[in-house]
């Protein structure tokens, strides 16, 4: 039965004559057994294997991010749109004098910290600066995400 939101799809398939039930993940990974606990138990074990990775990256944020807009988003945006990108990056990120989260280790940022470095943003810069710097940093913590270097954004 597909489920919505691309959340993965249940089924029963038989082999040699003995029915099994499956489970296909949205990436079209499928994980068989002969019951659901079963299953859901090999679905844990392959998250937690898919996240030993993670822990391996120790990465600055800095150097992280500078790949990030270089190779990645220079490729995506407009040449204009980079400049701006690159502007904030170097302005405040690498360069900010307050809370500086350019020479932490990627896996060690936390939700607090980054409220602490948007708290001493606000010191200096307009709320339109913070924000702007916000959703650039967060689309770098995503990308971060989504290729599994750390668990979860923490903008």
């Amino acid at each position: 039965m597909k489920r919505k939101n691309g959340e993965g799809s249940w089924g029963e398939k038989t082999i040699k004559g003995v029915v099994y039930k499956y489970f296909r993940d949205s990436n079209g990974k499928y994980f068989y057994g002969k019951t659901q606990k079963e299953i859901k138990e090999k679905i844990k074990k392959h998250e937690e294997s898919s996240f030993v990775n993670i822990r391996k990256d120790d990465s600055l944020f800095g150097e992280y991010m500078k790949s990030w807009l270089y190779n990645v988003k220079q490729k995506s945006v407009k040449r204009r749109t980079f400049d701006g990108y690159e502007e904030y990056f170097l302005n405040n990120v690498v360069n900010f004098d307050g809370f500086n989260i350019s020479d932490m280790k990627i896996q060690k940022i936390t939700p607090e910290n980054m409220t602490e470095y948007f708290n001493s943003m606000a010191e200096r810069y307009a709320l339109s600066t913070i924000k702007k710097t916000q959703s650039i940093i967060s689309q770098c913590f995503e990308y971060a995400v989504d290729n599994k270097v750390i668990p979860e954004n923490p903008c």
